[in-house]
């Protein structure tokens, strides 16, 4: 016990906090356990940290924007869950896991890019955060889960190439999405197996095949615009 209190009184001042008179993070090694007294409105995960455990932040109400480096492997199992006030999210390249409800119920997040070393994003990671808009999975993801976007405000998605397969209610309720931006080709998105069930929002959504430059052909074609957001030629 000692020398965890140590380890967290000697980390403490190496970590960015903003809005609040003061606040630690747990840590154990290279895991950030949760927030331990006054909730930051900002953090900036130590570069030490390779895993943020299940939980640590959950529906901690007054965390507005974390920043995530690329030493953090893994984000756990509700580990921002019901941060409702969370409007900013930036991870980093490195990061290879995102657990299961990792992101749920954070209402006030509006956008977030996912890094391309990414493999495994949970099941329901975001489901109900009602202001979510723009999401650019840049991850070399296989499927995704069950609910991970259900009941969002999702108007455009970016999805990889390595795509395969959407299950069941993954984009139950997105009535607003527009724009399905893939970044394989046509025949690609043909062989991706999406599940009947729940999933009309996708289906009905305009999907467009990623091409570098303006093509000369007829069809749906997308690029990234000058600010690295999705846009159709």
């Amino acid at each position: 016990m000692k020398k965890l209190l140590l380890g967290v009184l000697a980390l403490s001042a190496s970590i960015a906090l903003t809005g609040c008179s003061q606040s630690k993070l747990v840590i154990d090694g290279d895991v950030l356990l949760r927030v331990w007294d006054d909730t930051p409105t900002k953090v900036k995960v130590p570069k030490k940290i390779k895993t943020i455990a299940d939980e640590a932040f959950y529906m901690y109400h007054n965390l507005e924007e974390v920043i995530i480096p690329g030493n953090v492997e893994t984000i756990g199992k509700g580990a921002f869950c019901g941060c409702d006030n969370l409007e900013t999210v930036t991870l980093s390249e490195g990061l290879v896991t995102i657990g299961r409800k990792a992101f749920a119920s954070c209402e006030s997040l509006y956008e977030i890019t996912i890094p391309s070393t990414v493999t495994s994003i949970g099941s329901e990671c975001f489901f109900g955060c009602t202001w979510l808009r723009y999401v650019d999975i840049k991850g070399n993801i296989a499927s995704i889960g069950s609910e991970t976007f259900d009941h969002t405000a999702l108007t455009n998605i970016v999805l990889p190439k390595t795509l395969n397969t959407i299950e069941s209610s993954a984009f139950d309720g997105c009535d607003n999405l527009s724009n399905i931006y893939f970044a394989g080709t046509e025949e690609s998105w043909n062989d991706v197996y999406i599940s009947e069930y729940n999933n009309d929002a996708i289906k009905n959504a305009k999907v467009s095949f990623y091409s570098a430059t303006q093509p000369s052909k007829d069809g749906n074609y997308w690029h990234y615009d000058k600010d690295g957001k999705a846009q159709s030629w």
